[in-house]
Formats: C-alpha cells, structure tokens, sequence
C-alpha cells in the first residue's frame, strides 16, 4: 500500500488537552445554542430530510452534492458524500469512506467515518467519535472525550483533544502528540505520540514504531547524512515535549484531587 503525503509548512505541532475556564463555559454556552438552533449567515439553518437527501445532486464523479445545513434527522449516510460548510450532524451519525465535509461542521456524541475522509477547519465532534485510516483534518478541528482514530491520519493546526483519545487504530491509548513538517529525504511530516503509559511511538508515512526502534530504523537508513541529525533531533524534542507535557498534566490531576 502506497502512502500519499502532504507538503506542509515547517512547524513544530503539539496537541491539546482541554484545559476548564471562564472562556470555556461561555464558549460552550454559545456553541450548544447552534446545536439546538443552527445560525449560519444569520438565518437559521434548512433541516433536510432524508427524502431531501435522496434527492441530492450526483456529480460526474458519483459524489452526492450536500448543501450546508441541518443533517440531524439523518443518521446513515451510505453514499460518498460532499458536504458543504457549517453542517450540522445528530449523535451517532455513520458515514462511509471518502466523505468530505467543509470547515465548521458539528457532529454529535458517538459519530462514525470510514476512511480517507476530509474536513475542513474548525469542525467540532462529540464524544466517543470513531475515525477510519487516513482520514485528514483541519486546522483548529475539536475533539470530545474519547475520540479514537485508525492508521495515518493526519491533523491540522490547533486541534483541541479531549481525554482519552486513541490513535493508529488503538496503538496509542490516551495519547497525545508533537508533529514536526518537512522532515527527511522526502520532507514528510513526522508524528511522535506518548501514550497512557509513557511509552513512545513514531509514525513517517507508513512507518510506525516505537521510539527506540525509530531511531535505530533512522541511524541505519540515514547513517551520516543530515536526515539523520534531524530525526534524532526531533526524537529529543518530542520526548521532551511529550515528556514534559505528561508529568505537567499528572500534577494538574493530583492537585485538583
């Protein structure tokens, strides 16, 4: 299996964990009054049907064309689907491979997507919602409680995750992670998680193994070359990031116990 990757910009990326505030509970007001009442242009949002739905246009590549708008009273979506911006999605809604969907969408608790799905920036999704392989995400997309995401996936900038959160198809278990662009021979953007535990992983492409592996894979495969002082490089980085980031969120914990 071949792996396509992105040319990106050369920036370091680390996940959030999210973090209670003043800011947050007005944030979250505002946004559970759209759940409840979409606003999108200042008008409110047209609810479809799933009569509506099978009425939609398929393009020439078999792609069925959907408007922005107000999905809640749909829950299968059995076709390969193209979504407009600032849709609206009910709980447990299910979606097949390819679906792509515009930027500030919002999908409730308990969502599912097949793979090689595509969303736009600053999507949020419930808890407890299931992602396929190589599903791409925007910058600035959010994440509830319990969010699990299969092999290859790639995130934007500023994403927001919620506890609990798996990654590579179960591989990584309440992880977090640090992203490092334009890396290597092949200027591919380099992943490094730390789970539950502390044990920690690295994926480049299709590559994923754990830390110590990694960098014995990059001293064979790039011994003397500039590839390998900058993987190694960012493998120090990442532990001290990911490291860090860790003992600061077990700290939080025990003092708010």
């Amino acid at each position: 299996m071949r792996c396509v990757n992105k040319m990106v910009r050369f920036v370091v990326k680390r996940t959030m964990r999210a973090i209670p505030s003043i800011g947050d509970s007005v944030f979250l007001r505002e946004k559970e009054a759209r759940r409840v009442k979409p606003i999108y242009g200042g008008r409110t949002m047209k609810t479809y049907t799933q009569a509506d739905f099978d009425t939609f246009e398929v393009d020439k590549f078999g792609r069925k064309i959907c408007p922005a708008g107000d999905y809640t009273n749909i829950k299968d979506f059995v076709e390969y689907c193209v979504f407009g911006t600032y849709c609206l999605f009910g709980e447990h809604s299910r979606f097949i491979e390819h679906c792509r969907f515009g930027e500030g969408c919002y999908f409730g608790d308990g969502c599912s997507f097949g793979s090689y799905c595509y969303f736009g920036a600053h999507c949020d999704f419930g808890k407890e919602c299931h992602f396929g392989e190589l599903c791409g995400f925007g910058d600035g997309d959010t994440f509830g409680v319990g969010c699990s995401f299969g092999e290859w996936c790639t995130f934007g900038e500023w994403c927001n995750f919620g506890e609990y959160c798996n990654y590579e198809n179960d591989k990584v278990k309440n992880g977090h992670y640090v992203a490092v662009d334009r890396i290597g021979n092949t200027n591919q953007k380099a992943y490094f998680y730390i789970d539950e535990n502390g044990n920690m992983f690295a994926r480049v492409g299709c590559w994923f193994l754990d830390m110590d592996a990694f960098k014995e894979w990059v001293k064979k495969a790039y011994t003397g070359t500039i590839h390998e002082k900058t993987y190694l490089a960012a493998c120090d980085l990442a532990e001290l990031m990911l490291k860090g980031s860790n003992e600061d969120f077990l700290q939080s914990g025990e003092k708010g116990e």
